[in-house]
């Protein structure tokens, strides 16, 4: 993968994180597919890392809304992602602003 930069492993830690949070083990896998598929689409999109702003996710979202995707997340639901990737220092910032705007986002999605 020459010239390509590979994003960090988060799956494993995050996964311990939402257990030890108390998450169901269910929610646990629903919720690392959606870091899966936001890590998928940045790469797809190239969004570096610690690049994702809110138009970025609302981007992300939409574009699972419109392949047609069975269980799109919304805003709302990826604030545990957001304070994660956050703890970890991996991606500081990661989500700027995302507070700020979560129920302006949430209420463009009814």
């Amino acid at each position: 993968m020459s010239g390509t930069r590979r994003r960090p492993r988060l799956g494993p830690g995050y996964r311990v994180w939402l257990l030890e949070a108390g998450y169901t083990p269910q929610t646990v896998r629903a919720m690392l597919k959606d870091l899966g598929s936001l890590g998928r689409w940045m790469d797809a999109e190239s969004v570096e890392v610690g690049a994702v702003t809110v138009t970025a996710i609302e981007s992300f979202l939409a574009d699972r809304r419109a392949a047609g995707g069975r269980r799109v997340p919304t805003v709302r639901a990826l604030r545990s992602m957001q304070t994660y990737l956050r703890d970890v220092g991996v991606m500081p910032g990661v989500f700027c602003g995302l507070g700020d705007f979560v129920d302006e986002l949430d209420a463009r999605q009814e």
